[in-house]
């Protein structure tokens, strides 16, 4: 399917699994791109970050340098404090 939609696997720097339950560890998430999206970014890096509260590891895509449409756009980032608010799963189902 990645081939067909001429899609990458970007790979990941850091703890090699995004999943640990007890002594299973497995891989779980990937980042795939397009060639346009890696001619944007060309410097980009995944990380794995640290579990938090959970058994998963979320992928970060750190975007270092690139062309944003824009002048003033801003990269997302997540905080991961903000799945500790009390309607942040509202928030999220609803958005």
């Amino acid at each position: 399917m990645l081939l067909d939609c001429y899609l990458l696997d970007v790979g990941f720097q850091g703890y090699p699994h995004t999943l640990k339950r007890g002594d299973l560890e497995q891989s779980l998430d990937r980042v795939v791109i397009n060639m346009q999206w890696r001619m944007l970014f060309p410097d980009a890096i995944i990380f794995h970050l640290s579990q938090f509260k959970y058994d998963h590891r979320l992928p970060l895509v750190k975007i270092i340098g690139g062309t944003f449409r824009g002048s003033k756009a801003i990269p997302f980032c997540f905080m991961a404090l903000w799945i500790t608010h009390a309607n942040f799963h509202r928030f999220v189902r609803a958005n």
